[in-house]
This record gives C-alpha cells, sequence and structure tokens, in this order.
C-alpha cells in the first residue's frame, strides 16, 4: 500500500502505514503497522507491502491505513497525529487470511 500526503507544515515528521479489518460494532482493529522517520509535511509518499499468512480465520473487510505524525515527548508514544493528515481505503471486498501479518 502507498500513503502520499501534501499541503502540511513541518520536518522530521513520522509517516505511519497500518493494515487492518472492520472489526464488531465498526470499529477498525489494527493488525501491523510500519513507521517511517524523517519525512517533510509539505509532500511525500510511502509504501511498504502487507502478507497475512497462517490458517485462514473468519472473513473480514481489510483496510490500509496511513497518517503523519510529529514527535511529542510529553506522549507516552512520543508522537502526535498531524491535524486532518489521517487517510483510509475504501474496504476490500470480504475474505478470509490468516492473523500472521508481516510487513516488508
Amino acid at each position: 500500500m502507498t500513503y502520499t500526503w501534501s499541503g502540511f507544515s513541518g520536518t522530521g515528521l513520522v509517516a505511519e502505514l497500518a493494515l487492518g479489518y472492520n472489526g464488531i460494532g465498526g470499529a477498525n482493529i489494527f493488525l501491523a503497522w510500519t513507521r517511517v522517520p524523517n519525512q517533510v509535511g509539505s509532500g511525500g509518499s510511502v509504501s511498504a507491502t502487507f502478507k497475512l499468512a497462517g490458517s485462514p480465520t473468519t472473513s473480514h473487510q481489510y483496510l490500509g491505513h496511513g497518517n503523519l505524525f510529529a514527535i511529542a515527548k510529553k506522549y507516552p508514544s512520543g508522537l502526535t497525529a498531524v491535524t486532518n493528515a489521517s487517510a483510509a481505503s475504501e474496504y476490500l471486498a470480504a475474505q478470509a487470511c490468516g492473523p500472521d501479518a508481516t510487513v516488508s
């Protein structure tokens, strides 16, 4: 998947890509993610390949999610989301996949 952005301010940002699925009650459950540091808010893109393996489980509708974060040491995660930088793909058609996720 690829997350592309433009029009934000800041340097030294962290771009995040995540793979998830639509869970019970409509909440998104994320299985795997990767973060790419040293991005600029004015524009860019990052890509990653997510692979699901293992015995197939219940069928899910999967989605991709991207976001930009600024370094914020006052928060436990060390990051704070850049306002309005979040983007999510459409849900894919439901499919049964194994729950073991890897990122490359």
